[in-house]
């Protein structure tokens, strides 16, 4: 009976460190949560204070793309420079209205859709912002991910494309996000099997992997050929690879629906 009672009392005891366990890290992702909103709101109201305390003396911000802009700038006063010139590009008042983010310890990705007006239009962009703090809770980089080819056409004109490339109009850019059981298993036994398959339809060289947490990958492709994409995803192997791990899209910025292999049950 004493030997009894004590192995209840261990599970019990660790039954509640595990809830311990899970209580912190709930609170991390909430701390996490509302430190990266709290900067994204002060961005979109202008208010550099608020922004700047927010972030780490190491503070780096990357435009992901191919324009001559799209860089990595380093440290709080580059940012601000890269800002107020990105701002001489668009007319009226600068805003994006946010649309969701996930969160996790120390990583958070938001989504934002753009209301703004450049040079030639209206500038509607669709943003994922990655989001990384500190174990101090300081954000210590941003990385920005949108359709710089939208970019190119309403901010510099369509014939002007920046520096590094001009697009052809049937090629196009692509954002993914989505949900599968193991990022790690994926990237290993998925991704980076088909990725010599990816030149068959994208810019390979270009491509972009980032994992958002334990199980949320975000994707990003270049200079795509849809006929190709579609002849990829009807691959028998490439299908398999990537439907055994669950794969189930989130959102994803594409011209015209795409037939993705998933799985009949998501666990």
């Amino acid at each position: 009976m004493k030997n009894l009672l004590l192995v209840s009392i261990s599970i019990l005891l660790l039954s509640c460190s595990q809830e311990d366990r899970k209580s912190e890290r709930e609170k991390q992702i909430d701390a996490t949560k509302e430190i990266v909103m709290k900067f994204f709101n002060a961005q979109s109201e202008g208010d550099i204070e608020t922004m700047k305390s927010l972030v780490s003396e190491d503070f780096q911000y990357t435009l992901n793309g191919q324009l001559d802009i799209s860089n990595t700038y380093y440290g709080w006063d580059e940012f601000l420079k890269f800002m107020g010139e990105f701002g001489t590009l668009l007319k009226g008042s600068v805003g994006a209205e946010f649309l969701e983010i996930i969160p996790s310890e120390n990583t958070a990705i938001i989504f934002a859709e753009g209301r703004m007006e450049g040079i030639a239009g209206k500038y509607e962009n669709e943003y994922a912002l990655k989001y990384t703090l500190n174990k101090d809770g300081q954000i210590t980089a941003i990385k920005e991910y949108l359709s710089d080819l939208l970019l190119a056409q309403k901010l510099y004109g369509q014939d002007l494309c920046g520096k590094k490339m001009a697009y052809k109009n049937e090629n196009l850019n692509m954002l993914l996000l989505a949900n599968v059981s193991d990022v790690d298993a994926f990237k290993k036994y998925s991704y980076d099997i088909n990725q010599p398959k990816f030149k068959n339809w994208s810019d390979a060289s270009k491509s972009v992997f980032a994992k958002v947490n334990d199980t949320t990958v975000i994707e990003l492709f270049f200079d795509i050929d849809k006929v190709q994409l579609q002849e990829f995803l009807n691959d028998p192997e490439v299908s398999e690879n990537i439907s055994r791990f669950n794969f189930k899209p989130i959102r994803y910025s594409f011209e015209t629906y795409i037939d993705w292999p998933t799985s009949s049950v998501v666990k």
